[in-house]
């Protein structure tokens, strides 16, 4: 690929990055806020330090990812947040900051993106990374969608798909 068409195709899903940041700590909500901040392209929708506040955002402002951690001392945990989130269409991706990082969930979840260790702190760039790596899958997710929508239509539009339809019909 050409740097301008890879410069092209990072700006159609790396602008504009919305993510939330869910902690029961605040003190963990802001450094994470402190280090992506100057991102230019990661958008901080809002931070969340109780379950019920990390649903009602997602609902309402419908992020691109989720930082969260995934101990919690009350109704839930960010793993019962992340199991809920798992078969919903257009759920967010969710990157796991923990004190022992899960990677194992990676691939149990289609909607956890990454994990990132906590201690002894939070790697700003590795984050910033992740996010947008979140971002990347959302934006390649939603191409199969386009192009498995277009295939099914060339599908129903051939000769073949008229045919059968009248068959059927």
């Amino acid at each position: 690929m050409k740097e301008k068409e890879i410069e092209l195709e990072n700006k159609v899903y790396v602008n504009n990055i919305k993510v939330i940041i869910a902690d029961d700590e605040m003190k963990t909500c802001e450094e994470i806020k402190e280090k992506i901040k100057s991102y230019e392209q990661i958008e901080i929708l809002g931070i969340a330090n109780t379950d019920e506040d990390e649903i009602r955002m997602i609902e309402e402002l419908k992020p691109d990812a989720v930082i969260t951690d995934l101990m919690r001392g009350r109704n839930f945990t960010g793993l019962d947040i992340i199991k809920d989130y798992a078969e919903k269409d257009n759920s967010p991706k969710f990157i796991i900051v923990s004190f022992t990082p899960e990677a194992g969930l990676i691939h149990k979840y289609k909607n956890v993106a990454d994990c990132v260790a906590k201690f002894p702190e939070i790697n700003e760039s590795e984050l910033a990374y992740k996010i947008i790596c979140a971002k990347r899958t959302i934006w390649r997710e939603q191409q199969h969608l386009i192009e498995n929508k277009i295939i099914e239509e060339k599908r129903r539009n051939s000769f073949w798909g008229k045919l059968k339809r009248l068959i059927i019909e």
